[in-house]
């Protein structure tokens, strides 16, 4: 039938609601109608129908962006779309000058439908439309009338259906051979990434639905879009009403339609790559679609990426983290907006999984919101349960757990590898763990340097070293050169002295924690954080195992141990001092030489040292003997106390809810402030102290501790709690305190109990703000001042003058009552018969001079 061209317009039905969007709508058709095309016009219900329901007491439920429909809620979309949205529109176009009429797709039969299918829920009476009665419609417009449409049909049993507005107008569209279709709501066009597709070919389309790229309630419009391209109309566009007559939107057109492009090559990452992939995945990161890798972390792991270029640019990436020997997960798929729904993502996915296949990994998994496209992959439905590691890596710390939209996915590689890539490599039998890449807790020195020769050898595995920056000072100097010449993949080093004073230091001082009475804790306090950081550094890189350089005598090793296993007990833990055959310097300085590892100084200590930000420990030498006094020369911060200067010094300290804030009044960051303090008490010799402690491991050892700013700390936060805390608070606290440096030292920060303690130490520190002044002279810190705006202490209760406050004849009956118990024992002692044990002496027995 030949006519003017023909334009069907889709609009929202939650626009509807917006008195300026019909009014704009209106003149937008006129416009149309006066540059000689015919228009229908085809609409939703939206929220009006929503919004009845909900008044009446009906559920509403959307499944996939469809509205499930039954019989009540059918008779609320009659309502809504056959009578107060069509009402709206026809008053709106007919203000502007135009001939409409309100149709509904029930009228003389105009839409026919049938049950909509779903592949797991009933949709109800909602159905797809199966013909259009485009004769009464081709009359309309030939008398110059707009018709408008409701999308309510005729279903299979000749009753009311349901039927998407989307779908509706694609029907409608490629029945009437229209030359456009214009899908107009609040929406800018189809979303890929951060910015709007401007045109899309059907090819592109459907595989962005696959990928999912397009998700949710734009899937329908996208779906219909596609439906009208196929059915013939020229062009389907999604738009707003702001972008449609400026030809904005995207425009979804047959395939044939788009100009070719260049195509991308899929390759294992190189070198040269790590820039681009870290830009890559910092830009998805921030999208929240992955989880961030750091440049480091991608390096190191390089072997384990694959890349899609074009034109010399990396567009697409794609990794392979393995657990232990037989699973790796498939992950960080990316591609940019520009390559979305060409098909790179299913040849990246692909080469993962042709890079598991030759590794000889047996199955591969994924966790995605993106199910079909790996279904159309060969994966299949799992369970997370069946991907432990994975849970305990990621999913029990992420904070969407109980909402988390993801779906578990796996595939046997072996099956469904490509037939021409070659057989997996079987791996000769070993008595160890098969590691793949081990974070070793480094620091240069001789032990955790001849570690990583003999980890690479012992375990065939890379080695990436983690150095935590505590405060360490000169002793971080050239580290990581060192750590690469030893043979490392990596080292990383992070300057973690804020998050070790905020977060461990601070959280133990507010406890007053101090082990068996003197000990600060100071290397005991470090090891936990070291830890948590060496697991996180191996979940970036891919490590499948965790080392340390502990000796099987001391009590770091259960310190670090314990942290591994209480946030991520599927690494490997690797302890070379119980494995290997190396009993002394003199074996560890011949492994050295025979491994090419430089050692700066071939010297030896007399004494084992640990230094950080809270303090500086010696063990060894001469202290070896508890009768011997230490030697001067030992100490390498604090002076000789009778060398300390001949004037006192004073200091003051605020505190804010228990923690330390500033310094004489100067407010600081909380390793600055440690720094301060340590400055100041070391240089009048404040913070010695030599103990014979209970190791946790069952022996005794001497150490000889310098803690300066640590011990200013503790005095001041002292003196703050005096004033702060009740008599039944402040001594429950005491007694909690030993219990607490028992678990710092144990190595238990992660413990529950730890956790639970702490809770009850932070309701105490919520009065705890004020400040102390501490003067300071030849080795001691003495307290000369403290203030709280919470204190506490009434001069007015305490005087020993007259005060209206304390009536002390108050005090015989507060005696009587507190002493009744011990008044009471002797009384019964005495209705007995007996003497109370507290009765007077009968002297007369004593022999007189």
């Amino acid at each position: 039938m030949s006519g003017p061209p023909i334009d069907v317009v889709k609009v929202g039905g939650h626009e509807l609601d917006d008195p300026a969007f019909v009014a704009g709508l209106a003149r937008a058709v006129a416009a149309l109608r006066a540059a000689g095309r015919a228009v229908v016009v085809v609409h939703g219900g939206g929220r009006a129908i929503a919004d009845l329901q909900n008044k009446l007491g009906l559920a509403v439920h959307i499944i996939d962006g469809l509205r499930v429909t039954d019989d009540d809620g059918l008779d609320v979309a009659e309502m809504v779309l056959s009578g107060l949205a069509n009402k709206r529109l026809v008053a709106a176009f007919l203000a502007a000058g135009l001939d409409a009429l309100g149709l509904s797709g029930v009228d003389r039969g105009l839409l026919r439908c049938r049950k909509r299918p779903h592949p797991t829920a009933d949709l109800g009476r909602v159905g797809e439309v199966t013909a259009v009665r485009t004769a009464v419609l081709h009359a309309l417009l030939a008398d110059g009338v707009v018709p408008i449409v409701s999308p309510i049909s005729l279903g299979p049993d000749d009753r009311s259906w349901n039927v998407n507005a989307d779908d509706a107008a694609a029907a409608i569209a490629g029945a009437l051979g229209a030359a456009r279709l214009a899908l107009v709501s609040n929406v800018p066009g189809v979303r890929l990434g951060d910015a709007v597709a401007a045109r899309l070919d059907a090819t592109d389309a459907e595989a962005a639905i696959a990928e999912g790229a397009i998700s949710g309630g734009m899937v329908p419009k996208v779906r219909a879009a596609l439906a009208a391209v196929g059915s013939g109309v020229g062009e389907a566009r999604i738009v707003d009403l702001a972008g449609w007559a400026a030809g904005g939107g995207t425009a979804i057109v047959a395939t044939e339609a788009v100009g070719t492009r260049g195509d991308a090559v899929v390759r294992p990452a190189e070198p040269h790559d790590v820039a681009a992939i870290a830009a890559l995945v910092a830009e998805f990161a921030r999208r929240g679609d992955v989880l961030p890798r750091p440049a480091a972390a991608i390096r190191v792991t390089l072997r384990d990426w694959v890349v899609g270029v074009a034109d010399g640019d990396v567009v697409a990436c794609g990794a392979l983290f393995r657990y232990g020997t037989g699973l790796a997960e498939v992950r960080t798929t990316i591609v940019t907006d520009a390559w979305q729904g060409t098909g790179l993502g299913r040849r990246i996915v692909e080469a993962v999984i042709g890079m598991a296949a030759d590794r000889g990994i047996e199955t591969v998994f994924t966790l995605t919101r993106r199910a079909p496209f790996f279904e159309r992959l060969g994966f299949g439905a799992a369970d997370k349960a069946d991907f432990p590691e994975k849970v305990w890596k990621d999913c029990r710390t992420c904070p969407l757990i109980d909402a988390c939209d993801e779906t578990a996915l796996r595939l046997d590689v072996i099956h469904a590898r490509i037939a021409d890539a070659p057989l997996p490599r079987r791996l000769p039998m070993s008595k160890r763990t098969h590691v793949n890449r081990v974070v070793l807790a480094y620091s240069g020195g001789l032990d955790t340097s001849v570690i990583v020769p003999w980890l690479r050898e012992e375990y065939g595995c890379e080695v990436v070293c983690f150095c935590a920056d505590l405060g360490q000072g000169e002793e971080l100097e050239g580290l990581r050169d060192k750590a690469l010449a030893s043979g490392a993949a990596d080292c990383i080093i992070e300057d973690l002295r804020d998050e070790f004073a905020r977060d461990f230091l601070f959280p133990m001082l507010q406890a007053g924690a101090v082990y068996e009475r003197q000990y600060l804790l100071g290397t005991a306090i470090a090891r936990p954080l070291i830890a948590k950081w060496q697991v996180a550094v191996a979940e970036a890189v891919g490590a499948d195992a965790v080392a340390h350089g502990c000796t099987g005598k001391g009590n770091d090793q259960v310190r670090f141990e314990l942290t591994f296993q209480a946030l991520n007990p599927t690494l490997h833990v690797i302890a070379p001092w119980r494995e290997w055959h190396i009993r002394s310097r003199e074996d560890a300085l011949a492994y050295a030489d025979a491994h090419g590892v430089p050692i700066a100084s071939r010297e030896k200590s007399v004494y084992s040292r640990d230094r950080n930000l809270w303090h500086i420990s010696h063990e060894g030498g001469r202290l070896e003997d508890p009768r011997l006094e230490p030697e001067a020369d030992m100490f390498l911060w604090t002076v000789d106390p009778r060398r300390a200067p001949d004037t006192p010094e004073e200091v003051e300290i605020g505190f804010d809810a228990g923690v330390p804030v500033t310094i004489d009044g100067e407010r600081m960051a909380p390793a600055a402030l440690i720094a301060r303090l340590n400055d100041l008490g070391a240089r009048h010799g404040v913070g010695r102290v030599d103990i014979v402690e209970n190791r946790l491991v069952g022996m005794k050892s001497r150490g000889v501790y310098e803690t300066p700013g640590g011990t200013l700390l503790y005095a001041a936060h002292r003196e703050i709690e005096s004033l702060c805390l009740d008599r039944d608070t402040a001594h429950y606290k005491e007694q909690l305190a030993g219990r607490y440096a028992e678990l710092v030292y144990f190595g238990q920060w992660y413990h529950p109990l730890r956790e639970g303690v702490q809770a009850f130490i932070a309701r105490t520190q919520e009065s705890v703000t004020g400040w102390a002044r501490l003067r300071l002279f030849k080795g001691t810190a003495t307290v000369i001042g403290r203030y709280s705006p919470h204190s506490l202490y009434r001069e007015d209760f305490a005087t020993f003058g007259r005060d209206d406050v304390y009536d002390q004849t108050d005090a015989a009956g507060f005696i009587h009552l507190f002493g009744l118990p011990m008044k009471t024992r002797a009384m019964m002692e005495v209705s007995g018969g007996g003497r109370t044990r507290y009765a007077a002496p009968d002297y007369s027995q004593f022999k007189r001079d």
